[in-house]
């Protein structure tokens, strides 16, 4: 529940602070690619907050952010 908590603020927090424009797609293959695009800034911000805020080893934020963004993109 806790990890579900935290990525909805992740969602909420990181999509009003990427510096990142975001066009609308028109093609399916555009889709795809702003999905990949959103999905790699949302995992970049959430290693950033468990190294930062959690204290959380740099090793393991990585190989957790990276399931982040490999689930992320399976969506």
């Amino acid at each position: 529940m806790r990890k579900i908590l935290i990525v909805i603020g992740m969602l909420s927090m990181f999509s009003f602070t990427s510096n990142t424009k975001i066009k609308l797609a028109n093609t399916n293959t555009e889709s795809i690619e702003v999905v990949k695009l959103a999905c790699n800034e949302l995992a970049q911000g959430y290693y950033e907050f468990m190294v930062n805020q959690e204290g959380v080893d740099p090793r393991v934020a990585g190989q957790r952010a990276r399931d982040f963004r490999d689930a992320c993109e399976g969506i």
